[in-house]
Formats: structure tokens, sequence, C-alpha cells
């Protein structure tokens, strides 16, 4: 299957009230190991996951009861029993070839461009509004 890929997840519902709790539940663990989200600052709910590639389903328990995001694309179980939401990990091609430590250098300049996009877009959101007062 290849190397596990970092994969953010992010919740997000404008039209709900900010959950008190929020994890999720996935295929790549059978379904058993719950990942808990964290408030990011921009107001909405993430979590990073190293996953393998492929197509993963997964949902999210939103103070117990279990929620898709509309985010995501969807999928019926083979038995049309539920429907969960579902995503597709591909391997970047970039890091094809890589070692494992070329690999992780890549990630973790991923994950710094991921830090500073988020940076750059807080402090936008902060000129608009001081521009609406």
């Amino acid at each position: 299957q290849g190397p596990l890929v970092e994969t953010r997840f992010v919740y997000n519902n404008p039209n709900a009230a900010p959950p008190k709790e929020l994890a999720m539940v996935g295929s790549w663990s059978g379904w058993l190991v719950v990942h808990p989200l964290r408030r990011n600052n921009m107001g909405m709910w993430d979590v990073s996951l190293r996953l393998p590639p492929g197509e993963q389903r997964f949902k999210f328990l939103v103070e117990g009861e279990w929620m898709l995001c509309g985010m995501y694309g969807t999928k019926q179980d083979e038995d049309g029993t539920a429907v969960n939401n579902a995503v597709k990990i591909e391997q970047p091609e970039e890091a094809a070839g890589l070692s494992d430590e070329a690999r992780a250098a890549l990630q973790a300049a991923r994950a710094q461009e991921s830090r500073l996009t988020a940076a750059i877009l807080k402090a936008a959101q902060r000129m608009h509004e001081a521009g609406m007062r």
C-alpha cells in the first residue's frame, strides 16, 4: 500500500452551535479508535492523522451522535445499512521515490506551509474585521 500519508480532517457546521466534544472514527482502524478533534484558530475543528493510501471511510462523533460532514463525499456500505463520509488517500507523487528521511522533511515542510497559511488567513480576517468597524 505504501507509506502512511499525513491527512488533515476538518469539521465545520456553521448551521449548528459549536459542540463541546468532537471526535472521529474511521475504517483505517476497524472503527475502533476514537480520534479527538481540536478547535483551531479559525473556529473549525481539525485533526491530522497518518493514514494508509486508498479509500477511507469515516464518521464524526458530535457530542456522542454520529454525524456526516458536508465537506466530504459519502459512500454507502456494501450491505446498504450505513452511509459514511469517504475520501481517497493518495501518496503524493513527489514523495514516491524519496527516502524515509526525505519524506519526513517534505511532510515537515508541508506542515510549516499549513501553519503559515493559517496565520496569513487569520491576519487577513483581522484586517477585514478592522476595516468593517
